[in-house]
């Protein structure tokens, strides 16, 4: 057989030469790569000195507390002390770095600043973050919510992913709005649905076995103002102790508080699949089963009067004003139909939201508002907490894919009451000296807070945009927050570009 001819024999070495090369290359790209990240993995910057003195800035009772809910154990039965856990957080947080081509300098550089705002008191991030970050458990968000579908494989899926979720310690929240009415015929079985409290109860049996584990989060139920089973929602937690691993909200509407103030007598209709209809009473047996259901002539007022009357004899349930959140969702083909179990962030089925916290007390110095550190605060923090996102690793695909493509923070403040005080009165919490607080800014804020604080620090977390446009990494996501209280305020809803 003839050999082919010459230059067939040349292109053959030199592709041959060119994989041996792009293979060695490849080989010394990874050696170095193992190498950098076991230079990154040993890195230790805390000095004895330092340790000792941010052990000891921590209380008796915040000891006590971080003992029982944050501090990992070690193999020898031993806690780690509060500056191992926040080297621990700031290491891992600081590693996702590495996932965009970070040199081992800028990985320790943002381990250091993630590390000093938080010894600093000046930032602190959710709880579940504090716990496993860096530790054996997955990283998830406090605050995630679950769709909860018309159809038995739905509502049975959804429950099996809210105990995953639940495992790893994270909160949840529910609209049972999509589930029909109690008494309606259901086709598939030729029977009749139980409606939406029966599979609440469901959930909050399961949660209940969760919480003996030692590991559950927070739940919140919401069921909107208009659904036909409102009444029955409104009133299953009467009887103290009933479906206790719930928070139940009600899901107010426009169109249901116009009718309250402007048309109080008119009767108030329900509807459920675009089909109208009155409210009912449900009853049912000491089982749970649905005994008898009764249409309803009641108005606005006459249920706006239930909800309140329920609230006031055990706190339960509150109201949660779905349009004002689908006003500001930064996400309008994804209605918002619930909320976190504290309320205060709406999210689109299996959206997440990764929270932290600025402290303002902590910026408060002399009498006047260090604006230039609080500037470089929110921009470490935002980093810090969109670093989080690529840690996440949840135990449920559609959330871990939904956490990743919109990339949602909120980043709150709290110590607003204390630094407020401290400006009006120049005095610290401790009582130390008097100061002047003439010329700061807080004496033209304290007349506007909510509104100011808005302005001040929501251009400041923004502010990512402009930094170092020409450097190649660049990860878009939702800047998020709805309600604003005195104790931790949680603001804006725009996005944010961050560039490296």
């Amino acid at each position: 057989m003839s050999s082919p001819p010459r230059r067939i024999r040349l292109w053959r070495k030199k592709r041959i030469a060119k994989i041996i090369k792009i293979n060695i290359n490849a080989m010394t790209t990874a050696t170095q790569k193992r190498a950098q990240l076991s230079e990154i993995e040993a890195h230790k910057f805390l000095t004895p000195e330092e340790a000792d003195r941010v052990n000891r800035s921590f209380s008796d009772n915040a000891l006590r507390m971080m003992r029982k809910r944050y501090l990992t154990k070690r193999e020898d039965g031993t806690q780690e002390t509060p500056s191992e856990m926040l080297h621990r957080i700031a290491h891992a947080v600081a590693w996702a770095e590495v996932g965009y081509g970070k040199s081992r300098e800028e990985v320790e550089h943002w381990e250091r600043e993630f590390f000093d705002i938080m010894a600093n008191k000046e930032f602190t991030p959710a709880g579940r973050t504090i716990t496993n970050a860096g530790a054996p458990s997955p990283v998830v968000a406090n605050c995630i919510v679950l769709p909860v579908p018309d159809s038995m494989e739905g509502i049975f899926k959804t429950l099996k992913d809210a105990a995953l979720l639940q495992k790893a310690g994270s909160g949840l929240g529910f609209s049972f709005g999509r589930l029909r009415p109690a008494g309606t015929y259901v086709k598939a079985s030729a029977g009749m649905a139980s409606g939406p409290v029966s599979f609440l109860q469901v959930y909050n049996q399961a949660f209940g076995v969760i919480k003996q584990q030692g590991r559950h989060g927070a739940n919140m139920a919401i069921l909107p103002v208009d659904h036909p089973d409102i009444l029955d929602f409104v009133h299953c937690k009467r009887q103290e102790g009933e479906i206790r691993n719930f928070n139940i909200s009600v899901g107010m509407t426009d169109e249901f508080m116009r009718a309250v103030t402007e048309a109080p007598n008119e009767p108030w209709l329900c509807h459920f699949d675009g089909v109208k209809m009155k409210p009912r009473r449900i009853v049912r047996d000491r089982f749970g089963v649905v005994v008898s259901t009764t249409e309803l002539d009641i108005t606005a007022a006459e249920m706006y009067r239930e909800i309140v009357q329920n609230a006031w004899n055990n706190g339960e349930p509150g109201v949660i004003f779905l349009d004002v959140f689908n006003r500001g969702n930064t996400m309008p083909k994804t209605p918002i139909e619930a909320t976190n179990p504290c309320g205060e962030q709406g999210l689109p089925p299996y959206d997440v939201c990764n929270l932290g916290s600025i402290n303002l007390s902590a910026f408060a110095k002399s009498g006047r508002l260090d604006e230039k550190r609080l500037a470089h605060v929110s921009m470490v923090s935002t980093r810090f907490l969109d670093n989080v996102i690529d840690l996440f690793d949840y135990p449920v695909q559609e959330v871990q894919e939904m956490s990743k493509n919109t990339r949602r923070i909120g980043l709150g403040v709290m110590g607003w009451p204390t630094t407020q005080a401290f400006f009006r009165t120049g005095k610290s919490r401790l009582g130390t000296s008097r100061v002047s607080n003439a010329g700061t800014p807080w004496s033209r804020l304290s007349r506007q807070p909510v509104r100011s604080l808005c302005f001040l620090i929501h251009p400041l977390v923004l502010s990512r945009t402009s930094r170092s446009p020409s450097r190649s990494r660049t990860r878009t996501g939702t800047l998020t927050a709805t309600s604003i209280s005195t104790s931790n305020m949680r603001f804006g809803s725009g996005a944010y570009t961050r560039m490296s």
